[in-house]
């Protein structure tokens, strides 16, 4: 379905909504809409990957107030689109960039044992060929894991707080979370960021512990766990989309 930014066709659902491409120029881009309960206002974010636009309207939300949404924000699709991103999958000989160094990936058949590990500046997999990209990932999320519960414990301690439970998920839309129950959740993708840039994500969502909300207080906490904290913001602002890269 293409809408036409002038009339009144646009998909409508409580809780489904089709995808639609929307013309922008010389191209087509394809929409997904999406309506969320507790949204208070339109917003978008951008698959680099996919180049879709995820549009996230209010339940009350009318066909012709995302149309205008659309509209206003056609610079910005226009920008993230010419920011191409170069997907790099997980095989022999491949560079990929693990809290700031750079590793390329080496394959070497093993019949005993199957294991990735962090050799120098390689990571070498051994293992079938034929599941090398799986093992990669296998290992990175538990890589994250580690590193990233490692960081938090060592700001939790430095500010009081103890942490229940950190656990590493796959997101698109956010960086990471801490709960009431003292839950820290991170995105896995923060380990292809720079060590300072993951490093404040940590102290984010540790600092939570300790203020669950964003008061002076609570900056005052970051600012004390990681000094560079403005400069991590911009740069995940800035370079965020070069972290959905890696992988198939």
């Amino acid at each position: 379905m293409i809408i036409d930014k002038n009339n009144k066709l646009f998909p409508h659902s409580a809780k489904t909504m089709t995808p639609f491409s929307y013309p922008l120029k010389d191209q087509n881009v394809e929409i997904c809409p999406r309506r969320h309960k507790q949204a208070k206002h339109l917003n978008m974010r951008f698959d680099p990957l996919s180049h879709k636009v995820i549009l996230t309207l209010p339940p009350r939300a009318t066909q012709k107030q995302a149309v205008d949404f659309l509209k206003k924000a056609e610079g910005w699709i226009e920008k993230k689109l010419s920011n191409k991103v170069e997907v790099i999958p997980f095989k022999e000989k491949s560079i990929i960039t693990i809290l700031g160094k750079q590793l390329t990936i080496i394959h070497q058949r093993n019949f005993i044992c199957r294991t990735v590990e962090i050799e120098g500046d390689n990571l070498v997999v051994y293992g079938p060929k034929d599941r090398l990209s799986d093992m990669v990932t296998v290992f990175l999320k538990r890589y994250a894991q580690r590193k990233f519960t490692e960081i938090c414990e060592g700001y939790a301690e430095q500010i009081g707080q103890d942490i229940n439970k950190i656990t590493i998920r796959e997101q698109k839309s956010r960086w990471g979370s801490c709960s009431l129950q003292r839950n820290i959740s991170l995105n896995c993708r923060l380990l292809f960021a720079p060590y300072e840039v993951a490093s404040y994500v940590c102290a984010h969502e540790t600092a939570h512990l300790k203020e669950m909300n964003h008061s002076r207080a609570f900056w005052k906490i970051v600012g004390t766990l990681s000094p560079a904290y403005k400069e991590s913001i911009k740069w995940l602002k800035d370079n965020s989309q070069e972290l959905f890269k890696y992988g198939e």
